[in-house]
């Protein structure tokens, strides 16, 4: 928390100067209201599936798209309030085969090594409905160009949140050939033992946190259109402060092999960029 305090500071410090510099031109605004829409890297971060080495991690694009209301209070600074909906999206593979080092035994008296081959996907997405509090902050470069930053919290609520699992995981018994014992070598016999596939297929609530907060930041530049619309385009982080599991609904992380892991909290980010239309009022 304290790093964000800093680079709050720093933010301020950092416009108020360049906005005494090239102070901005023409009449004083009171207010504004902006539409916008873009596309974000967003993922949901889980330090159990980052950890584990079977798992492929792939993170779709998600949307951004709001409302905001800026009440200035002199040319260059001002408080945001806006209304957004944003998705979050993070895939991940699991396409394994591992070879158990214990030997068993069959109802034959013949030994073999357990394999079991994982193939399967889980797909988890949240969608948000989001509400920035933020300071903004302007500086304008030339008559028609202005460059404008926002910076504060975000209040989220998840108004979906789903885990999609499809798949097998096919367990196999697997003889060693006593023809080439130094060799290693393996052949196949299901004459003792079958093969078993189970599917993974499965829809449920991830149940996430009714509320949570993110940390925010926005940078762009502001280009009019005519006196009142103005063209926007911008660039945004966001990240969740906490974990935006439901705590008293959180499992153990269970692998393909079933070895389980502690539970650990999830966050989600997103960089993305987006475009919109500022409409100005009191200037």
């Amino acid at each position: 928390m304290n790093r964000i305090h800093f680079l709050l500071l720093m933010f301020i410090i950092s416009f108020n100067s360049f906005s005494q510099e090239t102070a901005p031109r023409g009449v004083k605004k009171t207010k504004a209201v902006s539409f916008y829409f873009g596309l974000a890297s967003s993922k949901i971060v889980n330090d159990n599936w980052t950890n584990d080495k079977n798992n492929e991690i792939h993170n779709p694009m998600g949307i951004n798209a709001g409302i905001s209301y800026t009440k200035y209070f002199t040319n260059w600074l001002g408080i945001t309030l806006g209304l957004e909906y944003a998705t979050y999206n993070t895939n991940y593979r699991c396409a394994q085969y591992n070879k158990g080092t214990d030997l068993q035994t069959d109802g034959l008296g013949q030994q073999y090594y357990i394999i079991t081959q994982a193939d399967y996907t889980y797909n988890r997405s949240i969608g948000n409905i989001e509400i920035p509090i933020c300071l903004r902050l302007e500086s304008s470069v030339s008559n028609k160009t202005r460059f404008f930053g926002d910076i504060g919290l975000k209040i989220c609520s998840a108004v979906s949140s789903n885990l999609v699992a499809a798949g097998t995981i096919t367990t196999m018994a697997l003889y060693p050939d006593p023809n080439y014992p130094n060799a290693g070598s393996l052949v196949w016999n299901q004459t003792a033992t079958n093969d078993q596939t189970s599917q993974v297929s499965s829809t449920n609530d991830y149940r996430c946190q009714t509320r949570s907060l993110s940390f925010y930041a926005q940078g762009g530049v502001v280009i009019p259109i005519d006196n009142r619309t103005q063209f926007t385009a911008s660039v945004f982080y966001t990240r969740a402060l906490g974990d935006i599991n439901d705590s008293e609904k959180g499992t153990d992380y269970v692998n393909y092999l079933g070895q389980s892991q502690s539970y650990k909290p999830s966050t989600t980010t997103a960089f993305g960029a987006r475009l919109g239309i500022m409409l100005l009022f009191g200037e």
